[in-house]
Formats: structure tokens, sequence, C-alpha cells
């Protein structure tokens, strides 16, 4: 049984499923039980259904990834290369960013922001908890801060890259961050 075949029963259908275990549920969506690739799971149950030119970005982007267990409480999307963007589900914001196609992975047939892109939107973007996030996008195996840095030189127009870089910095130089994103189960031992 796949996700297609699972979307062709009804809604009560679908949670008896969940309810005697053959599949399970996320977000809007439900899968098979059986071994699936994550990241394609989320994004599947996110995306708008004519999502080819359609990109999941900034918090949505670090939850996709499994960079955090919590789902984002609003869904945040944008379009490849300036494409315009409308959905009408209302947890879902549309956001008006070009992004490049060589900024994106994809899975399943949807697209993500690369961890790269993603730390450099939510350096420019985040709210107050931004230290917190990008110390967990920088424990992705694929981040690198280098790349996140050509983000900046590739698309010099992009608002907010100097307080992006002063919050890269911060976060990827401060000792604590630093050690957090290279091994984030690190613990404080008791002094003898």
């Amino acid at each position: 049984m796949t996700v297609a075949d699972l979307q062709t029963f009804s809604i009560a259908e679908q949670h008896a499923l969940v309810l005697d275990g053959i599949a399970r549920r996320s977000w809007h969506s439900i899968a098979p039980l059986a071994p699936i690739d994550p990241v394609a799971f989320r994004l599947q149950a996110i995306m708008p259904r004519d999502a080819e030119r359609a990109v999941a970005v900034g918090i949505t982007a670090v939850w996709v990834l499994g960079l955090t267990l919590t789902p984002p409480r609003t869904v945040e999307i944008a379009g490849i290369d300036g494409v315009r963007l409308y959905d009408t589900r209302r947890e879902v914001r549309v956001r008006e960013m070009a992004i490049p196609l060589g900024d994106c992975h994809r899975f399943g047939g949807y697209l993500v922001t690369t961890p790269n892109r993603t730390a450099a939107d939510i350096a420019r973007y985040g709210a107050e908890d931004t230290e917190a996030v990008l110390q967990q996008i920088a424990a992705h195996p694929d981040f690198d801060a280098e790349k996140v840095c050509d983000v900046f030189a590739r698309t010099p127009h992009l608002p907010y890259v100097r307080r992006a870089r002063r919050r890269l910095r911060s976060t990827l130089t401060h000792p604590v961050g630093v050690i957090n994103a290279i091994d984030p189960s690190n613990t404080v031992q008791q002094p003898l």
C-alpha cells in the first residue's frame, strides 16, 4: 500500500486505518507503516496538489529535514525562480521569495530548501529562537557555513544580509553553539 493508495479512502476509512495500526498520521496526511522516506512524507503532507514549482522554506524546511520534531503551526512555501503561488489553506503562508533551483533538494517529487539556504533565510527573518534553530541546522551533515556565505554572494539583493551574517557569526563561533552543533547530546559534566 502506498501513500497515493491511502488517499483514495474516505476520511472515516483513513481514521480507521490509523486506529488499526495500518497507517500513521503526519500533519494532514497519512502513510502506511511500511518504511518510507520521512522527508518525502513530510513534504507530501504539507505541499499543495500542484506543487511542481513550490518549495518548503524557513522553519517548515527545518521540520521537513527532520531537524525538529514539532511541526510548524504555519507552513511556509515559496515559488522556484520567482513563480507566484497561491494556496487557500489558512495554515499555509506563501512567501514572496525567488528561490533558485540550485538551493533546493528534491524528495519524492517535492522540493525543500537546502540546509545552507534554510540557515540563510532563518538568519535573515528568524524570530526570538533563531540561535537555537541555527544550531539545529548546523548539526545537519549537509550544512556548510561557507556555502551559506555563497548564498549571500549569489543574491546580493537579499534584505537583512548584515543581520544574518551577524547572527550566523555569533551562533557558529560561540563555543557552546559550536559544541552543540557538533554534538547535540553534549551535556555539562560535574566537576570532581
